[in-house]
């Protein structure tokens, strides 16, 4: 009696043609109606396709390894949840071939294929192209609607949490932005601070103190320098189509367009930030005197001197 090992993957939600239990379906189908006795099962979840360099084919390859003497066949629904990329999926089955007399099967299309056939190994090879093809039109379809969605109908489509100074509201197309006004408050203070010449390391206390919660060494410059904040986004090129900064639909900015690029022409000019390292001493290190010296500063009996 042959025997066989199966693998099943599931890397998405969007693949429900491809669900595990399908893949158990076909593929137990497949054997019980051949004959062949299942030695084991092996399922993953929420890996990539795309390369072999992934922890469920190093399990499975090491079991081949081990127990080749055990198995038959490679059973999988399609060739496409073994890999998508056609030349390296092809390479490996060979090489599983030649190494183990190991074969794979697509139980889906009732086929046995045989790499050191020729005609076999054109229709494998098809086979896998197929899902190749398949996987650069999905891409591009996700692509397209991206796009489609940012650049012309001006939505906002980002998972995750809303950025600071606003909440999300509606679902689908209606989903937009808009302001939440006691962060927006803080949003207001950093770009006005900012443009009034407030050292950066001033405006974050400051914005701490106020509300900003967002964590990360850089959130402050992220507030500065995102468009979202006078009503506009970041759009990747597709194709032919150009990208840049495009205008959200029924969106309300935070701060007027001018703040924004003022905001964001200094931070392109560079600022060179002053340290203070003593607020009752604010000018020490900053100052010089004519022969060159920076000045330093020092208490005396109550009163600060500056002192080279």
């Amino acid at each position: 009696m042959k025997k066989g090992i199966r693998y099943l993957r599931f890397s998405s939600d969007g693949q429900s043609l491809h669900s595990i239990e399908r893949q158990d379906l076909i593929t137990s189908q497949w054997m019980n109606n051949s004959g062949v006795e299942i030695v084991d099962t092996f399922i993953y979840e929420g890996h990539t396709a795309r390369n072999f360099d992934r922890p469920d084919i190093k399990v499975l390859f090491d079991f081949i390894k081990k127990n080749h003497d055990q198995i038959d066949y490679l059973v999988v629904a399609e060739l496409t949840r073994f890999s998508r990329i056609a030349g390296d999926a092809i390479n490996m089955v060979t090489k599983i071939q030649a190494l183990y007399d190991v074969r794979i099967v697509s139980a889906s299309r009732g086929s046995i294929y045989d790499c050191m056939d020729h005609n076999s190994f054109f229709i494998m090879g098809l086979e896998f192209l197929m899902g190749n093809s398949e996987n650069i039109k999905r891409q591009n379809d996700i692509n397209a609607g991206i796009y489609t969605a940012k650049a012309i109908k001006g939505l906002w489509i980002q998972g995750g949490p809303a950025p600071f100074g606003y909440k999300k509201e509606g679902k689908n197309e209606e989903r937009r932005l808009v302001i939440n006004e006691s962060e927006a408050i803080v949003v207001r203070y950093i770009y006005e601070a900012f443009i009034s010449g407030v050292a950066l390391y001033k405006i974050k206390e400051k914005a701490k103190e106020l509300g900003l919660k967002r964590m990360g060494t850089t959130a402050v410059e992220r507030i500065l320098t995102n468009p979202l904040y006078y009503g506009f986004q970041h759009v990747k090129p597709w194709k032919q189509n150009p990208g840049g900064l495009y205008p959200l639909k029924n969106h309300e900015p935070i701060v007027d367009p001018t703040t924004w690029k003022l905001v964001n022409e200094k931070i392109k000019r560079g600022t060179k930030e002053r340290k203070i390292y003593d607020d009752q001493i604010p000018l020490r290190g900053a100052l010089s005197c004519h022969c060159g010296k920076l000045l330093t500063g020092a208490a005396s009996k109550g009163k600060i001197l500056l002192l080279l």
